[in-house]
């Protein structure tokens, strides 16, 4: 099951990596620790810092993980949060559907 979200925070954990779906103009912004982000077919790896945002200029699948300790950041403008590697492991959501 996939889970679209409005607007959410995502607690992230170490060696826990979240899937999630984004469409052009999503953003995700570090709050708290650090976050590693890769975006399926572009080369580039994102780290997010706390304050840091990024906002996606095309749609596609993406990768965040924790770097060393536990990191929290917020996901906004419809970003799908995908089951298939949250199980048993992961993060935790808050949000508004």
């Amino acid at each position: 099951m996939d889970l679209q979200i409005a607007h959410a925070s995502i607690e992230l954990l170490p060696r826990a990596p979240v899937r999630l779906h984004v469409g052009t103009g999503h953003r995700m912004t570090g709050i708290s620790g650090s976050t590693w982000l890769t975006i399926d077919g572009d080369p580039r790896d994102i780290i997010l810092e706390p304050g840091d945002t990024h906002a996606f200029d095309q749609p596609g699948h993406v990768l965040v993980q924790a770097l060393g300790g536990n990191a929290l950041l917020t996901a906004e403008d419809g970003v799908v949060l995908q089951s298939d590697l949250r199980r048993g492991r992961g993060g935790h959501t808050t949000g508004r559907p």
